[in-house]
């Protein structure tokens, strides 16, 4: 009986210190995989304020552009107007 206790104890011994073991690495893994995520969220971030401010320049040009062609036109309107007013 006392040998089947013994043994018992040891095993209940080893099996706690599994579990702590066990349990230390789930933490450890935790924890890496904290540091990757705030890795991740970061990167996404900066290719999100990238992606907005290579938008923003766009919609600037583009604006830039209609301006310049609306320009263009009422110019283009203007030279041909005093030749022949009577096309429109």
């Amino acid at each position: 009986m006392e040998n089947k206790v013994k043994d018992l104890e040891t095993e209940a011994e080893i099996l706690k210190n599994s579990l702590k073991m066990t349990v230390k690495r789930l933490q450890q893994r935790e924890g890496f995989l904290q540091q990757k995520l705030a890795q991740e969220k970061m990167l996404r971030q900066e290719s999100e304020e990238k992606l907005n401010s290579e938008f923003k320049a766009s919609e600037q040009n583009i604006k830039k552009m209609n301006t310049e062609h609306e320009e263009k036109a009422s110019s283009y309107k203007h030279q041909v107007s005093p030749a022949n007013p009577n096309s429109l």
